[in-house]
């Protein structure tokens, strides 16, 4: 089996919670708001720039063609998309190809996706894609998440995708959930679960 990993790098910019000082004024409190939210944009917008979809994707599917042709020509590969990633790995569940005709996935797990275009690019998928889904991203709203859970039950089934929403979740629940937490560790130990045995599913079968 070959697993293979996309993440957003820039939500690492934010993994690290901002703590309000207590006992300051509201002029210093503006200014420090201020520099906060100037801190992320001079790590967001270059990282936006430099891997926006038009550039990151190619890469993305060059790698996977790559995996295919050489290491990955007779085993299943999955791809695991966080954030940012899920978009790529829901593109590949479009039903990319080698040149010679061999898929690029042959599944895929997500959690908590961003940027994704829904239902647009969730109508197209034709290999099996699990969502990780929280109930409070900022990325994915409630009407968003009912869309997800509508275009991939609507798919025919030989698709086999799944939805799971975690209850009370933010963004960023399976990859930087506060293990000092025992509801938000045990969150991402249940959506770690979940990818492994979606993938141990979908490719005890396949073969090449």
């Amino acid at each position: 089996m070959r697993m293979l990993f996309t993440s957003g790098s820039w939500a690492n910019a934010l993994a690290k919670p901002y703590v309000k000082p207590s006992h300051i004024s509201s002029d210093i409190q503006t200014d420090l708001d201020r520099y906060y939210v100037a801190c992320i944009l001079y790590g967001m917008v270059p990282w936006r720039i430099a891997n926006g979809f038009g550039v990151s994707m190619p890469l993305v599917k060059d790698f996977f063609t790559a995996v295919r042709q050489n290491e990955g020509a007779h085993l299943p590969i999955g791809a695991a998309g966080f954030c940012w990633g899920a978009k790529h790995t829901v593109n590949l569940a479009h039903g990319l190809t080698t040149p010679d005709g061999k898929p690029l996935l042959d599944a895929g797990f997500t959690g908590h996706p961003s940027n994704l275009e829904i239902p647009a690019e969730l109508e197209k998928v034709v290999k099996p894609v699990s969502f990780a889904l929280a109930e409070k991203d900022m990325q994915v709203k409630e009407k968003q998440i009912a869309q997800i859970k509508d275009t991939i039950a609507n798919l025919p089934e030989a698709y086999g995708g799944e939805v799971k929403v975690y209850p009370g979740a933010g963004h960023g629940f399976c990859v930087r959930a506060d293990i000092l937490k025992k509801d938000a560790e045990a969150q991402a130990l249940e959506a770690e679960e979940q990818a492994i045995t979606w993938f141990q599913k979908h490719f005890q079968n396949v073969s090449y």
